[in-house]
């Protein structure tokens, strides 16, 4: 029954997704369930726990990284929290951070289950698109990056179920 819950949540997410052409062309996807996330490197581990979402909100949570690459000098890193801590159904906490060489900083904090690297750059990094979904609803932001940070550029609703 699980894995039927589990495969169900993963179509309602999937659909608007691979159905949208409200974006950009994608160029990688990270979900916050995906397999082989690893230990935070230790500079990337201090960004993230030196931010104030962090400290206010899931300073007993543990931390997992993967590698993503967001542009051409940069070390790009997509961070949640171990085992669902702080999530809710299917969505939960996640932090961008790049590093460039012995400095490390979050450039965005959100929340939801999907996060797309997008061809299209702004400041020498790649645009994203985060995704949020209930059973109800998806929702997918649009980010850009504006030298020091993401910041929110646009997004778009897409109804899941009939009324």
């Amino acid at each position: 029954m699980n894995k039927v819950v589990k495969g169900l949540a993963f179509l309602v997410l999937a659909a608007p997704l691979l159905c949208s052409t409200a974006f950009a062309q994608e160029t990688a996807a990270v979900t916050i369930e995906d397999e082989g996330f690893v230990e935070l490197p230790a500079l990337i581990d201090g960004a993230v726990k030196n931010s104030k979402t962090y400290r206010n909100d899931y300073s007993e949570c543990g931390l997992q990284s993967k590698s993503i690459d967001l542009g051409a000098d940069v070390q790009g890193y997509f961070v949640t929290t171990k085992s669902a801590c702080g999530w809710g159904a299917s969505q939960g906490p996640f932090w961008v951070v790049v590093q460039k060489g012995e400095t490390a900083s979050t450039v965005l904090f959100d929340s939801g289950y999907l996060i797309n690297v997008l061809a299209e750059k702004h400041n020498g990094l790649s645009d994203l698109d985060t995704t949020n979904a209930t059973a109800a609803e998806s929702s997918t932001a649009k980010w850009v990056y504006d030298g020091k940070e993401y910041k929110f550029l646009k997004s778009t609703k897409e109804e899941m179920m009939a009324k």
